[in-house]
């Protein structure tokens, strides 16, 4: 651990925590120079990133140097070994890094458990919902539709697949490479095998009503697919009971792109 304390940044699904790197008085006696990893531009973690930098910039004369597009899961190592100051941290990440879980699980389980140790966390914000969309023309309007498809989950190693396989799962039953073929691709290649029609079912996290979401639409129509009364089974309660997992509504006429935007939908 280096002489800062490493801080997390921000969420996943609809609750997670921001975290910051020092505090003022400490900024003072550190290095001019923060090292930043953070998500794909037009992210949610990578807007905090970027208003994170310049506040540091304006108010302590203290340069950030964002990495963007990275994987979070292996920037949580990397600031648990200090060679971050700060970065984005959806709460689920720190829940598999302190118990070595999911993805950490074989190779890097000790060394998980040793990074936890040497992060914090500082505040916290409702950040993302998990929009699985579906574009009109493939016929799928349920959950129960994915089965036998291709669906992008989200990039190899993330937090965010995982998430989406665990939502899947608890709404259905259903087990990736076995009930679907589950797609991991970096969030760029997998937004373009979408567009390009190579996917059945894309899972995106964002904030209600973001551009990453209606940037579909301007292809063609899409549908995006409704837990609905699955919230209520003890699989999806099980889901919930998670670090920083929680469900809302992504209120009606949200989405131009949208075919069903003529009522609420439960993500």
């Amino acid at each position: 651990m280096s002489q800062y304390l490493k801080f997390n940044l921000a969420t996943f699904l609809a609750i997670g925590m921001l975290v910051a790197p020092v505090s003022i008085s400490e900024a003072q006696g550190s290095p001019k120079i923060f090292r930043v990893d953070t998500g794909a531009p037009g992210g949610v973690s990578h807007v905090p990133a970027v208003v994170l930098s310049k506040i540091y910039g304006r108010e302590l004369g203290i340069s950030v140097q964002i990495n963007d597009g990275q994987t979070l899961t292996r920037s949580a190592l990397k600031l648990g070994r200090g060679q971050l100051e700060f970065m984005p941290f959806p709460t689920i990440i720190y829940f598999f890094l302190e118990g070595g879980r999911a993805m950490y699980k074989k190779k890097l389980h000790q060394q998980a458990i040793d990074a936890s140790k040497n992060v914090r966390s500082t505040w916290g914000w409702p950040a993302a919902f998990v929009h699985p969309l579906t574009f009109r023309d493939s016929g799928l309007k349920t959950f129960h539709d994915i089965k036998g498809k291709r669906v992008f989950t989200g990039p190899p190693s993330g937090a965010a697949a995982v998430n989406a396989e665990a939502i899947i799962r608890a709404v259905t039953g259903y087990r990736p490479n076995k009930d679907y073929k589950a797609i991991r691709l970096p969030w760029g290649s997998g937004m373009q095998a979408m567009l390009d029609g190579k996917l059945d079912v894309f899972f995106r996290g964002s904030s209600i009503g973001g551009a990453v979401i209606e940037q579909l639409g301007i292809k063609k129509k899409f549908r995006i697919l409704d837990i609905g009364d699955a919230v209520t089974n003890a699989a999806f309660k099980k889901y919930l009971s998670r670090p920083g997992r929680s469900h809302g509504v992504i209120p009606a006429g949200t989405y131009k792109g949208q075919v069903n935007n003529d009522t609420d939908i439960v993500a």
